[in-house]
């Protein structure tokens, strides 16, 4: 299945599933996940990836990628189950974008990312 589909119904899956968690990560303008996907896909794909001339296994991005996001939010007190559920999510979107990348290039990870945030938004909606 094409990687971009697979991340917006993904996350359109989770914004039903989990619904408002009430933080910061339910009141994002669209320049704040156009920007947030376009600096994380630089950061965590394109730089990575590209410099190790693909050499760099998806499995260690995705996990670079959930660590930056778990750790954060386990030193704010979010542990235990809402950790481990964390990991996965974003372990599971990483490697969703990973394939995107190595596929369509940035652009295609690019779009994943912003269409798995976007899809979250509305499924929170639909909630």
């Amino acid at each position: 299945m094409n990687p971009i589909v697979l991340a917006g119904l993904f996350g359109l899956a989770k914004g039903v599933v989990a619904g408002r968690t009430g933080g910061k990560n339910d009141r994002y303008s669209l320049g704040e996940y156009v920007q947030g996907a376009a600096l994380e896909e630089f950061l965590y794909r394109a730089a990575p990836i590209g410099l190790s001339s693909g050499r760099l296994n998806d499995v260690v991005s995705s996990t670079w990628f959930a660590l930056d996001h778990v750790i954060p939010e386990a030193a704010k007190g979010q542990l235990g189950v809402h950790s481990v559920a964390r990991f996965a999510d974003t372990f599971a979107g990483g490697m969703m974008y990973s394939h995107a990348f190595r596929r369509y290039g940035f652009a295609g990870s690019f779009a994943a990312h912003l269409l798995h945030n976007l899809a979250c938004d509305w499924g929170r909606k639909l909630r």
